[in-house]
């Protein structure tokens, strides 16, 4: 997981996902769908404005889908970690293809 200060700059193949047709749960489009906002009005952003992001947008329907909702501000943070994580339910396959730590 990245430090709070780390800039992270999405991908050409992030920028040109269609976030919708992969088959992943709601939770890891939240996150994909900020990185894919923030990276496409900034060069880079840093993983704390990705949080704050998700915090302030997790109940916006462009950007989560999802029927249960989420549970706890707490677990946007564990995101980046479970969709990197080859076991867990959250995984997006191949995720470190999308972004860059620059």
């Amino acid at each position: 997981m990245p430090h709070k200060k780390q800039n992270i700059s999405i991908t050409d193949k992030l920028k040109n996902t269609n976030i919708d047709t992969l088959n992943i749960q709601e939770a890891p489009k939240l996150l994909l769908r900020s990185m894919k906002y923030l990276g496409l009005n900034s060069m880079y952003f840093t993983y704390e404005t990705l949080i704050n992001f998700m915090i302030n947008n997790y109940d916006n329907d462009d950007y989560y889908k999802g029927k249960n909702g989420i549970k706890s501000n707490k677990n946007l943070y564990n995101y980046w970690c479970y969709a990197g994580r080859y076991n867990h339910s959250a995984k997006i396959d191949n995720f470190d293809l999308y972004y860059i730590f620059v």
